[in-house]
């Protein structure tokens, strides 16, 4: 048995942490490729490095608002394996589905909430506001992201991981391919697009890979209301920056991102719930 055992975690381990290990590979993408592509963009060697650092600067964000919309989400995959086991075909059904929606409305959130506030964290956290679009392009990569992880996760737990493998395989060479055709067109922006497709994509195989084998088109998403309810929540956080502008400050930029945090957070859970998404 110990053979046996050591062969499916050394099989199956590798798999799942191809699957978890998309964002880190993704950053090696962009360490092989945006320097060299900066500089063929026109920028000067040092510039590019500069560029590429500050461009650094969303991956933490990026990797806290996915392992926010994640940790709750992924808690529900060994009920779909124990659901498996018992061929629960109904129970999988929905906590798929589950698991899928609390990732969509938190990662839609966090996302959403980040593009918001990314000038006044960027000055918060570094100081000034380089990039800040560009930044902003990358935090749309936490929905995907979220998505991305929790299906990859679920078609783990079906039994699926090489499935999920593969697909993270072909995100990480799009994402590639996608800097070397970008960068030297439209510059350090062309590396924030092929982040969001890179991980659009993966999301979108995943989840129907999981639709195809669980059928998650019966399950009630509520997509509209989700929509409405993160369109609300950065309606306040766009209030509060008219109210309480931040410019030129450090210390006005932190109260503005941390308060509109907190605002936008407690909006959304309070129409989240009015509205009736769960």
């Amino acid at each position: 048995r110990f053979w046996g055992i050591a062969r499916r975690l050394l099989t199956e381990g590798t798999l799942i942490c191809a699957s978890a290990l998309v964002m880190v590979l993704f950053q090696l993408m962009d360490a092989l490729t945006i320097v060299s592509g900066l500089s063929e963009y026109g920028l000067s060697s040092i510039e590019a490095r500069e560029t590429k650092g500050i461009f650094d600067r969303g991956q933490p964000l990026i990797q806290v608002g996915t392992v926010l919309a994640t940790s709750l989400s992924l808690s529900i995959v060994p009920v779909i394996s124990k659901a498996r086991a018992e061929k629960n075909n109904l129970l999988i059904q929905e906590k798929a589905g589950l698991s899928l929606k609390i990732s969509f409305v938190i990662g839609l959130s966090a996302a959403a909430g980040l593009v918001c506030i990314m000038s006044e964290t960027n000055t918060m956290l570094f100081t000034d506001d380089s990039l800040s679009r560009t930044l902003s392009f990358l935090a749309v990569s936490i929905l995907f992201s979220s998505l991305a992880m929790t299906a990859a996760s679920i078609l783990q737990g079906i039994g699926l991981a090489r499935t999920a493998a593969r697909y993270a395989g072909l995100g990480i060479l799009l994402k590639g391919f996608l800097n070397i055709v970008l960068v030297p067109i439209i510059g350090i922006d062309g590396a924030a697009i092929a982040t969001v497709i890179g991980l659009a994509t993966v999301a979108l195989l995943t989840i129907y890979a999981v639709h195809s084998k669980v059928g998650l088109i019966q399950y009630p998403f509520h997509i509209g209301r989700t929509i409405t309810a993160v369109l609300i929540m950065c309606s306040a956080v766009i209030m509060l920056q008219i109210l309480f502008p931040s410019v030129g400050s450090r210390t006005l930029a932190s109260v503005s991102a941390l308060g509109g945090a907190v605002v936008g957070a407690s909006v959304l859970g309070l129409t989240l719930m009015m509205i009736g998404v769960f």
